[in-house]
């Protein structure tokens, strides 16, 4: 089972994995906030490349120095 995010928020453990992006039920309680929720791993994977480029992309505008860091980050 492939955990596509995970972060740790108010002290518990939160991941959008399997059990999210192959559910079949209505309602998603994962940190994806409804992203993946049912939409298959490799949509997912996609959804989740994307959120990663506008939060390196905001984070960008925010302080210019991040560009430096970003040309070291690989994203999968």
């Amino acid at each position: 089972m492939a955990t596509l995010i995970s972060a740790y928020e108010n002290g518990h453990h939160r991941r959008c994995d399997a059990h999210c992006y192959n559910s079949k039920g209505d309602k998603c309680t994962c940190i994806c906030g409804g992203a993946n929720h049912g939409a298959g791993y490799k949509t997912a994977l996609q959804n989740t490349r994307e959120m990663a480029e506008k939060i390196i992309d905001s984070s960008i505008e925010i302080s210019p120095d991040v560009i430096n860091q970003q040309q070291s980050i690989q994203i999968a």
